[in-house]
């Protein structure tokens, strides 16, 4: 420990590399992280509802980061689109022959019309 002794509850850990987690010095990249609301976040021990997240292709979700292709959406009102979780009244649909229904994406050929005053055709 860089020839010194400190307590081990100290905040200060002798290793760069080395976090406090539960007053001892642990590895930061140990999987253990001392709050239950804390998760490994490339190597550090971070707030779960960090909006900071390791990987690239990792999103929050209430308040944990999870894959972004994963089918978990945070919010009832979000649905999965191209690997996103988006409002599913948004105008955005993931594919050009979806389009908005009543706040969903729906295939454009679909028998399902939003109105029921509207019928589908020819798509």
């Amino acid at each position: 420990m860089f020839g010194r002794c400190v307590l081990e509850t100290s905040l200060e850990c002798a290793e760069p590399t080395f976090r406090q987690n539960t007053g001892r010095c642990v590895l930061e990249t140990s999987l253990e992280c001392a709050e239950p609301t804390f998760r490994q976040n490339t190597g550090r021990c971070v707030l779960e509802t960090s909006l900071e997240c390791a990987e690239p292709t990792f999103r929050q979700n209430t308040g944990r980061c999870v894959l972004e292709t994963s089918l978990e959406c945070a919010e009832p009102t979000f649905r999965q689109n191209t690997g996103r979780c988006v409002l599913e009244t948004s105008l955005e649909c993931a594919e050009p022959t979806f389009r908005q229904n009543t706040g969903r994406c729906v295939l454009e050929t679909s028998l399902e019309c939003a109105e029921p005053t509207f019928r589908q055709n020819t798509g």
